[in-house]
């Protein structure tokens, strides 16, 4: 069938085999370049910011118990350590408040989101609920100078809760890390084989245009040949006989 063709035809022919290659490779490249973009964008704007807002749920819990334990070892209601312990408790729980807003609002949206996910926030907060009012009890009671009850507030329930509570925002913590490990392997596998991909299909562009290119170059070169052949003949002189 190639053989049967005109010039012309077997240029456009080569050329759009050529021009379909390259539009296989750009739509290959986007598929891939879309697929790492997107996984990079998982992990860098979804699962790491929830991962920071969970830390510093962690250091705010952490700090809260530090400074609770404070307000229950001062002296008195006068006492700077109580006064300091105070407005730290107040300062962490303001700053717990606005991470917990920035993380609810990621979960509204309920995209790159899990049941898994759902789950520990609940159980943050759930926690949260049952721990802030031995807290502020804590402090009723020490205003009221009932010191030993507020400390055995403090070690028989509250610091088991704080402890409870820090247990599953560290698990929120390694489950946004787990996501980020699994994340991030496929997208470098995918860089890899793109990469790989890539040369192959260069290698097959190469073969295939060298092909084209020699066969339309033959095809070229037998056709001036048949053409310069055929003006030859047509200039071959033939003598002329004479009669009497």
């Amino acid at each position: 069938m190639f053989r049967n063709m005109t010039i012309s035809k077997r240029l456009y022919l080569g050329f759009g085999l050529m021009i379909l290659l390259m539009l296989l490779i750009v739509a290959i490249g986007v598929n891939r370049v879309n697929f790492i973009d997107n996984t990079l964008q998982e992990i860098v704007e979804v699962n790491s910011v929830k991962q920071r807002y969970a830390i510093n749920f962690r250091g705010s819990v952490h700090d809260r118990a530090i400074a609770i334990r404070d307000v229950v070892l001062a002296d008195s209601v006068n006492d700077d350590l109580y006064k300091k312990s105070i407005a730290d408790i107040s300062k962490l729980e303001k700053f717990y408040a606005e991470s917990a807003k920035l993380m609810d609002d990621i979960f509204s949206i309920k995209e790159n989101v899990d049941d898994e996910e759902i789950r520990i926030l609940k159980q943050i907060k759930e926690i949260e609920n049952k721990t802030l009012p031995m807290v502020e009890y804590i402090i009723v009671l020490k205003n009221k100078g009932q010191n030993e009850e507020a400390s055995k507030l403090l070690t028989i329930q509250t610091a088991n809760a704080f402890t409870e509570w820090l247990k599953t925002i560290n698990e929120f913590i390694d489950y946004q890390e787990a996501k980020n490990q699994i994340a991030t392997p496929k997208a470098r596998e995918v860089a890899s084989s793109f990469s790989f991909m890539m040369i192959v299909v260069l290698i097959i562009s190469l073969i295939i245009g060298t092909s084209i290119a020699f066969f339309i170059s033959k095809n070229l070169s037998k056709s001036a040949f048949l053409i310069q052949y055929e003006i030859g003949r047509a200039h071959v002189w033939t003598p002329v006989t004479e009669y009497d």
